[in-house]
């Protein structure tokens, strides 16, 4: 019998904007987010973001439809603020030990497609140390 593969733990999807010298507080004016509900905006240097973390939907599907609910109304906001030079994507993160998988439904792709934003997952092992063999995912 296979054994049973776990999933990735402490997911979180953001809606990334980053542009060095940007104004974070502009980017929030130009995308006139709803009262704070699910998800949390957070700024710094260069960046902004909207992020849903496993607080809000342990799922990825369902961080993928609150993102959605965001960003699928700012469509032309954001490809404006493409046109200005600023890099806008998805950032899909998560703790993954060897062998963990990242389930992705065919509803949760489409709702990306539709987003017509690039998409960045990363991995972030346990103890925070890459795995000694590069290729042991595989297994």
């Amino acid at each position: 019998m296979p054994k049973k593969r776990t999933e990735w733990a402490d997911l979180r999807t953001a809606l990334v904007i980053a542009k060095d010298g940007m104004d974070a507080c502009a980017v929030s004016r130009a995308l006139e987010l709803p009262p704070p509900g699910h998800g949390r905006t957070s700024y710094g240097p260069g960046q902004w973001a909207h992020s849903f973390t496993h607080e809000d939907a342990p799922r990825l599907s369902d961080q993928i439809d609150f993102l959605a609910l965001i960003v699928l109304p700012r469509i032309a906001v954001l490809e404006n603020l493409r046109s200005e030079g600023y890099v806008v994507e998805v950032a899909v993160s998560g703790v993954a030990a060897t062998g963990c998988q990242l389930p992705l439904t065919r509803a949760a792709l489409e709702q990306l497609r539709a987003m017509t934003l690039p998409v960045s997952f990363t991995v972030l092992t346990p103890d925070n140390r890459p795995a000694e063999d590069p290729l042991s995912w595989l297994v």
